[in-house]
């Protein structure tokens, strides 16, 4: 059985609520079963069942039993979820006493639906105006944490620390309401990490199937326009699987 203790608990929190977030999801209970989803059969497999949750989505998404109403999209991922899992992890991930277990329910998607219909998209090209009040009386965040998962390019390694960048991927599926990000809108991550830390990670990226799991302290680069990237926390996919299995 896996063991939760080997990923930390805030690298699982915070792939719990970025999933969540993808999939629309706020339902607590739905949360909190991403959340032992990713403990059960861990981060990299848990984002590779978002990502064809949001390829169906794209496509239209996914109906329900009865073929008669679309599923939410938190509704999809764990339907495509329990279609890989052991019997075994079915059984701690849904009890029989349970069932049927869909943290997404139709009240969710009804909600959405309805909250579709009262909110239309957030113009684009009026956000600079839009925003101007909030930019004039800024708030401010008591926790700023950012999570990537992605191969590097060029890798520059210095003495004191190593650079990478990493692009962000497509936007995912995303509340209605929104603006839709036009298409040249990508983002690069201007990424620094610690020599100590990198040389624990150093050759297990060079499997090319392997990925690298960064958390850290974002932050505006305007004179380069990237988001640079403090590395607090680096490990690799492969490397948090082995010490999950005690390989």
């Amino acid at each position: 059985m896996p063991n939760p203790a080997s990923d930390s608990e805030t690298t699982v929190e915070t792939a719990a609520n970025d999933i969540a977030a993808q999939l629309q999801e706020t339902h607590p209970p739905a949360i909190l079963q991403i959340r032992r989803i990713i403990e059960q059969i861990g981060i990299e497999a848990t984002y590779t069942h978002l990502q064809k949750t949001l390829e169906v989505e794209a496509q239209g998404g996914m109906l329900t039993a009865n073929k008669k109403e679309r599923r939410a999209p938190g509704g999809t991922f764990f339907y495509i979820v329990r279609g890989q899992l052991t019997r075994e992890q079915l059984k701690i991930l849904w009890p029989r006493a349970k069932q049927p277990a869909r943290p997404s329910s139709n009240d969710n998607a009804n909600r959405k639906a309805k909250s579709t219909r009262s909110h239309p998209t957030l113009p684009w090209n009026e956000r600079e105006t839009l925003a101007a009040p909030a930019l004039r009386e800024k708030g401010t965040a008591t926790t700023v944490k950012i999570t990537l998962v992605g191969r590097p390019g060029k890798v520059i390694e210095r003495n004191d620390a190593v650079i990478i960048t990493l692009t962000g991927p497509k936007p995912p599926a995303l509340p209605k309401g929104l603006p839709v990000l036009p298409a040249d809108a990508v983002t690069v991550y201007l990424v620094y990490i610690a020599s100590k830390q990198w040389n624990k990670i150093a050759a297990a990226i060079q499997n090319p199937e392997d990925k690298l799991i960064i958390e850290g302290y974002p932050f505006m680069d305007a004179k380069l326009q990237v988001i640079g990237v403090l590395t607090q926390n680096v490990t690799t996919v492969l490397t948090q699987r082995a010490q999950r299995t005690g390989g």
